[in-house]
């Protein structure tokens, strides 16, 4: 989840997008993973990953990743993200709901 506010100025740099990665509707631990990520969606529809961390110790399925000025590339809109953690080629997990966003 978004920390603050679901609105960030285009100029904002260090917002932490949070995603925690559950399964049927209980936390992973996710701990053990060898990846994660946080897949951006820009207004035009586009898909960037971007390499994420644990928040705490993994336990409680959180992941985060920091966005900067960069990484809006001078895009207002609606965007979205959602969480990608891999345990191997085989077991990945995906937040099933993107977290949506404004930038202004």
């Amino acid at each position: 989840k978004i920390i603050m506010t679901d609105t960030i100025s285009i100029d904002d740099d260090g917002t932490d997008l949070q995603v925690t990665i559950t399964e049927s509707g209980v936390a992973v631990d996710i701990s053990a993973a060898t990846a994660y990520a946080v897949i951006l969606k820009d207004p035009d529809g586009i898909e960037t990953e971007k390499t994420a961390a644990v928040l705490n110790d993994g336990t409680d399925g959180i992941i985060h990743y920091v966005l900067t000025v960069a990484d809006k590339n001078g895009k207002v809109g609606e965007w979205s993200y959602k969480g990608k953690v891999t345990f191997s080629p085989t077991q990945i997990f995906h937040s099933i709901d993107p977290e949506v966003f404004e930038v202004v």
